[in-house]
C-alpha cells in the first residue's frame, strides 16, 4: 500500500500595494494633502477633460500614498531588502517620528481620561473599572 503525504504549501501574501487609509485624512494631514495636491496640479490644466481627469486621479493617489500609508512599515521593508546605511537612516527617522506621534496621542488620550476621572461620573467609572 502506497501512502502519499503532501506538505502543505505556505501561503504567501501577494505583493500588493499598501492600502490607502482615507479615513485618516483629518486635521493636519488634510491640510498637507490639499497643499501637495495643489502644488502637483499647478500648471497642468491643459488637454482634454479625460486627460485632466486621469492626471488628477494619478496625482491624488500619489499624494495619498505619501501622506496616508504607514511610512515606518515601508521604510523597514525597504531596509530589509537593501540593507544599506541610507535605508537604515530613513527607517530610524520614521521610527522616531512614529514613536513621537504615538506618545503624543497616548498623552492626549490619558489627559482626557484624567479629566473625566476628576468628575462625579469619573468616580463611578473608577468603581466600574475595579469591578470589571
Amino acid at each position: 500500500m502506497d501512502v502519499r503525504i503532501r506538505d502543505r504549501a505556505k501561503r504567501r501574501s501577494p505583493l500588493i500595494a499598501p492600502r490607502i487609509k482615507w479615513w485618516h485624512l483629518k486635521g493636519e494631514k488634510q491640510g498637507i494633502f490639499q497643499q501637495k495636491i495643489w502644488e502637483g496640479w499647478w500648471g497642468q490644466s491643459q488637454g482634454s477633460a479625460n486627460d485632466m481627469w486621469n492626471k488628477m486621479s494619478q496625482e491624488i493617489i500619489k499624494v495619498a500614498k505619501e501622506t496616508l500609508v504607514r511610512v515606518k512599515k515601508e521604510c523597514f521593508k525597504e531596509w530589509s531588502r537593501c540593507r544599506n546605511s541610507e535605508t537604515w537612516d530613513k527607517y530610524k527617522i520614521a521610527r522616531n517620528e512614529t514613536k513621537k506621534a504615538v506618545s503624543e496621542a497616548r498623552a492626549q488620550a490619558f489627559d482626557g481620561l484624567y479629566q473625566a476621572l476628576g468628575t462625579k461620573d469619573g468616580e463611578r467609572f473608577i468603581y466600574r473599572l475595579a469591578k470589571g
